[in-house]
């Protein structure tokens, strides 16, 4: 059920982040509408459920390339934060924890890091 919420809430955050989740009105699927929606891969969620990274790409059909980028969710407040800039052409994949305040991601075949802040309440 937690895992269902986490999905729904990743998905909201990048429909809003987009713009989409002021719309109304229901649109059919075309192609356009289809590559103009973030993908997210599944969420990798810290084993305290507190947090989870995922990765989102997109595709703009006026230029023709795609992006990607690294995101880190609150699953608590549901805050969505962008973790890496957008990057064009190779895809950002294999989110992962490599501790409780770093996250690693695979970039054209090559392991990266991001340190996060620690939580402080």
């Amino acid at each position: 059920m937690k895992f269902g919420l986490l999905i729904f809430a990743a998905a909201s955050v990048l429909a809003a982040e987009s713009g989409d989740a002021n719309q109304n009105s229901l649109k059919p699927l075309d192609s356009h509408l289809f590559h103009s929606l973030n993908k997210l891969s599944p969420p990798i969620v810290l084993p305290d459920q507190t947090r989870a990274l995922y990765t989102a790409s997109r595709y703009d059909p006026e230029t023709n390339k795609s992006f990607s980028f690294l995101s880190l969710l609150d699953t608590v407040s549901g805050q969505s934060t962008q973790l890496t800039p957008e990057m064009e052409g190779e895809r950002i994949s294999s989110p992962m924890w490599l501790n409780e305040n770093t996250a690693g991601y695979v970039f054209k075949g090559a392991l990266y890091q991001h340190n996060l802040q620690p939580n402080i309440n």
